[in-house]
C-alpha cells in the first residue's frame, strides 16, 4: 500500500487530511512534514509529524501531496520535494466536479463543491478549495490557490502562484501575472500584471503612509 504524506499540518493541512481519508481510501495517510513539532497539540485523530520537509528521506513507496494554503510557499515547498524525486499525487474529493477535456496537473487538491469547467488546464500544485468555480477554457499556472466561494469567468488565465481571495471573482477573459494577490470580495474586471488588488471593482492596493517620528 502506498503511503500519503502530507506537506504543513496547519490550518489547510488538517482539512487535508479530511479529504485524502474521503477521496483515497487506498492509501494509508503516514504522516505530516512540518518544521513545528506542537502545531498539532489539542487536536485529536490526525496522522502525526514525521519528520520536515527538509530532512525528510523520500521512501520507495510514498507519494505526497501538499496541505499548505498560501500561494507564496505552497509552491516552493512541493518543490523541495519534487527536486529530490518525490511523487506528487491529486486529491478530488467526491464532491468536486471536472468537466469533461480538463487537465490536471500533479499534486492538484479540489475540496468538496469545487468545480473545474470543461477545457481548462490547471498546472502542478493548483489548490482550488471549497465552493470554487473556475469557468471552461481557464488556464491556471503552478501553485495558484483559490480560496472559498472565489470564481473565475470561461477563458481567463492565471500565472503563477496567483491567490484568490474568500469571495473574490474574475470576469471572462482577463489575466493575471505571476504571484497577484487578489483580496477577499474583490471583483477584477481588468487584467492585472502583478501586485495586490482589492475592492469592487479591484483596484492596485495604495502603499500605506508611514507615520513620521
Amino acid at each position: 500500500m502506498k503511503r500519503l504524506i502530507i506537506i504543513g499540518a496547519g490550518k489547510f493541512g488538517r482539512e487535508l487530511a479530511a479529504y485524502a481519508e474521503e477521496s483515497l481510501p487506498g492509501l494509508k495517510i503516514a504522516g505530516f512534514l512540518d518544521s513545528r513539532p506542537h502545531i498539532l497539540d489539542g487536536y485529536r485523530g490526525y496522522p502525526p509529524i514525521i519528520g520536515t520537509v527538509e530532512d525528510h528521506a523520500i521512501g520507495d513507496n510514498e507519494v505526497f501531496v501538499c496541505g499548505i494554503g498560501y500561494a507564496e510557499s505552497r509552491l516552493a515547498y512541493a518543490e523541495i520535494i519534487e527536486h529530490r524525486g518525490g511523487k506528487f499525487i491529486s486529491v478530488i474529493h467526491p464532491r468536486a466536479y471536472v468537466g469533461k477535456n480538463t487537465i490536471l496537473g500533479d499534486g492538484c487538491v479540489l475540496a468538496p463543491g469545487a468545480v473545474v469547467s470543461t477545457d481548462c488546464v490547471l498546472g502542478r500544485h493548483v489548490l482550488v478549495n471549497a465552493n470554487v468555480y473556475i469557468g471552461h477554457d481557464c488556464h491556471v499556472g503552478d501553485g495558484c490557490v483559490f480560496s472559498p466561494l472565489s470564481s473565475s469567468g470561461g477563458m481567463s488565465r492565471f500565472g503563477r502562484r496567483v491567490f484568490m481571495g474568500i469571495s473574490s471573482s474574475i470576469i471572462p477573459e482577463r489575466e493575471l501575472g505571476d504571484d497577484v494577490y487578489v483580496a477577499a470580495g474583490a471583483v477584477v474586471i481588468n487584467s492585472v500584471a502583478s501586485g495586490v488588488v482589492m475592492g469592487v471593482p479591484a483596484r492596485p492596493k495604495k502603499p500605506q503612509k508611514v507615520a513620521q517620528a
